[in-house]
């Protein structure tokens, strides 16, 4: 849901930046009521233009430091459940458990 938010965000933004745009859409739009041809939509071509790049920013997203950042987040938040219960113990950066006083 929240991908289509940005994608509905961005599409708004160019479109607002652009008269160009605007008055392809419009001509696009009156084209459709009268029924003739309508050629490319410039509404459908803005979306797939911005599914296209987000799918290329994507691809060059490392896994492991994903996994890594996620794993530390991880820590920290049960590292935080465990001072605010008074936990006797604490995750270190492996995962294990350690002993506190």
């Amino acid at each position: 849901m929240a991908l289509m938010e940005e994608a509905t965000a961005a599409v708004s933004a160019e479109f607002a930046s652009s008269k160009d745009l605007q008055k392809k859409s419009l001509a696009n739009a009156v084209a459709m009521l009268k029924g003739s041809k309508t050629g490319s939509d410039p509404v459908k071509e803005a979306y797939l233009s911005f599914f296209a790049k987000k799918m290329a920013a994507a691809g060059k997203i490392n896994e492991a430091d994903e996994a890594k950042a996620s794993r530390e987040a991880l820590l920290a938040k049960l590292n935080a459940v465990a001072k605010n219960d008074k936990f006797y113990f604490e995750f270190d950066a492996s995962g294990s458990p350690k002993m506190v006083g």
